[in-house]
């Protein structure tokens, strides 16, 4: 009879046991793993953006969420959603219909561009996904973010906060 190694599972998929930010980020390659502690270190930056680790089921199962607060602390929605799958780390950003169809497509990066064109339709937001792999896509999606949060402070529609 041959023993069975039992190979705990990864921090990302361990639903019964929360893991931190450094937990999610340590399985990833060391590239991915660079790119997206630069989103989330420079997405915090931005006043009132706050990081939740949040269990999303069997699909995104420990995701990081990045949270817009007001002035008061107030949840105003999330920004963007880093699921850190060591296969494959998504950064996910849904939209409301108001702030995908107001966006100045002439001043996003071709990276932000073409991703939107092919936005999909789900629980009344556009939802977009990037596998950001260099500090140009960093930065691209950090603007995309920097402009969400605005919508969101200046009266945009706050669904998805929690």
């Amino acid at each position: 009879m041959s023993k069975v190694a039992f190979k705990p599972p990864l921090p990302w998929q361990d639903r019964w046991t929360e893991p931190s930010l450094e937990q999610l980020l340590q399985p990833q390659k060391e590239q991915a793993a660079e790119v997206l502690r630069s989103f989330i270190d420079q997405a915090c930056e931005i006043p009132g953006v706050a990081v939740r680790i949040r269990w999303y089921g069997a699909a995104w199962r420990w995701t990081i969420v990045l949270l817009a607060r007001d002035e008061a602390g107030e949840p105003m929605g999330d920004l963007a959603y880093v699921v850190p799958n060591p296969e494959s780390p998504t950064i996910a950003v849904a939209m409301e219909p108001d702030l995908y169809q107001g966006l100045s497509t002439k001043r996003l990066s071709k990276y932000i561009r073409d991703e939107l064109r092919s936005a999909k339709w789900a629980y009344e937001s556009y939802w977009t996904r990037y596998a950001p792999t260099n500090k140009s896509d960093v930065e691209a999606l950090i603007d995309l973010i920097r402009r969400k949060h605005k919508h969101l402070s200046t009266g945009g529609e706050s669904r998805g906060a929690k």
